[in-house]
């Protein structure tokens, strides 16, 4: 489980939590399975062809500006980075992405947890962790519309 959920849980509040890259063409089952740790409430995990996707489809791009204020909207307190999401494709844009995430100025960036490894050298992991950046959205509130 890497470090930033364990830190979720001990902060306190209800509060809304997204994590990044957002999972807009089918759900991210780890992000599921990270919130039986941190138990927040997640806006991810949206199946295609719903209203709830078509929101999401809204705020993809965490860099644009109006994203930041759409979470806010929609109770988001944190927006967690996945940075290895983003550096795995070989999509040009994703990267372009990420470079530009921390120019967002409804973001404030409140801490990074480095890549995690195995635990322990006498098991198998399943997953390895990268870097995990977690932001504040800031921004002043905005309702998710769909035209």
């Amino acid at each position: 489980m890497p470090a930033v959920h364990y830190w979720l849980k001990g902060q306190p509040g209800g509060f809304v939590i997204a994590e990044y890259p957002l999972d807009v063409d089918s759900p991210n089952e780890l992000y599921k399975f990270y919130q039986t740790k941190h138990e927040k409430k997640i806006i991810n995990g949206t199946i295609p062809g719903t209203y709830a996707n078509q929101v999401a489809q809204t705020i993809k791009k965490l860099s644009e500006p109006k994203t930041a204020g759409r979470l806010k909207g929609m109770g988001v307190r944190y927006a967690l980075v996945h940075r290895e999401g983003y550096l795995e494709t070989e999509l040009v844009e994703e990267i372009e992405e990420l470079d530009k995430i921390p120019n967002n100025l409804g973001l404030k960036l409140v801490k990074t947890f480095p890549a995690q490894e195995c635990p322990r050298k006498d098991i198998m992991c399943v997953q390895k962790t990268g870097p995990i950046d977690v932001y504040e959205v800031a921004a002043e509130p905005i309702e998710p519309v769909i035209h």
